[in-house]
């Protein structure tokens, strides 16, 4: 049975959005404040170092207190605080209450993810995606299988977009593990088939969407949510293409809740998915 998420609240005036499965709560949206709401540049001398210095503190603040209203939420309204800085490490909450927080930004946008009794990761990427046009990050991030597979279809968006997807999954895995970059992206596994299949067929509508992830570690596995993955989505498309009538009725939840449901390859029991997620049946591969 799918587990939904459901809205925490209405869309605010940094349209961010709201979700929420069992455990696990998160927000996306702007984090840069519009240009009316800046407090006002010095008028004379060098501004850059000044606004670059401005402009760092406030997407750690914003991304800090989006965290918090999340924890609020997840704790009924206590909140710890956070522990001090470790440098290049991810946020820790204070307390023994198992609450962990993943923040991630890309440009003028923001992904912040809480969770309870599991290590959460999120990643995120906005387009054009130009990062992945370099041969050096696509061997760096990529196995072999995996780089068979993405180089097969030539440079351009669905390339560039299936990488930037691989690129989320595995950060987001890294950072649920609490290590980041500091460990090669390619011991977290993707399903590269999965994904260039997934990228082709999306709508052409998506083609200005960023890439975002959730992961979570579970007792059961690692946990995949692709938390924007079904704006714009034609579901006229999805139906009646030969789907047994369980994976319909996935479906057909999903539409109504807004839940991504990604079909995970089992090693011995085929195909099979739970609340919109990627189940993983050996470590972390995704």
């Amino acid at each position: 049975m799918i587990e939904a998420p459901h809205v925490l609240a209405p869309a605010d005036r940094r349209a961010r959005t709201f979700g929420a499965a069992e455990g696990l709560w998160w927000c996306f949206g702007e984090w840069m404040p519009r240009a009316a709401d800046r407090p006002e540049a010095p008028r004379s001398g060098d501004r850059r170092p000044h606004e670059r210095a401005r402009r760092l503190r406030e997407r750690r603040d914003t991304g800090r207190a989006w965290a918090e209203e999340l924890s609020r939420t997840a704790l009924d309204g206590a909140w710890p605080g956070f522990r001090p800085d470790r440098r290049g490490r991810k946020p820790m909450v204070n307390g023994d209450h198992g609450l962990d927080v993943s923040i991630s930004h890309s440009g003028s946008l923001m992904l912040v993810a809480v969770a309870l009794g599991a290590p959460v990761g999120v990643d995120l990427e906005v387009v054009p995606f130009d990062a992945f046009t370099r041969p050096q990050l696509v061997r760096r991030m990529c196995s072999s299988a995996e780089l068979d597979v993405f180089t097969s279809v030539p440079d351009g968006p669905v390339r560039r977009r299936a990488l930037a997807r691989a690129w989320t999954v595995k950060e987001a895995t890294l950072k649920a593990r609490g290590v980041g970059l500091a460990e090669d992206p390619r011991t977290v596994e993707v399903d590269a088939e999965s994904i260039l299949a997934e990228v082709v067929a999306s709508p052409v509508g998506v083609a200005a969407e960023p890439e975002a992830s959730i992961v979570r570690l579970l007792s059961t596995g690692a946990e995949l949510r692709h938390p924007l993955d079904w704006a714009g989505l034609d579901w006229a498309d999805l139906d009646g293409v030969g789907l047994d009538w369980a994976r319909t009725a996935q479906l057909a939840s999903a539409r109504a809740t807004g839940v991504r449901a990604i079909v995970g390859r089992g090693d011995d029991e085929g195909p099979r998915s739970r609340g919109g997620l990627h189940l993983v049946c050996r470590g972390d591969r995704i």
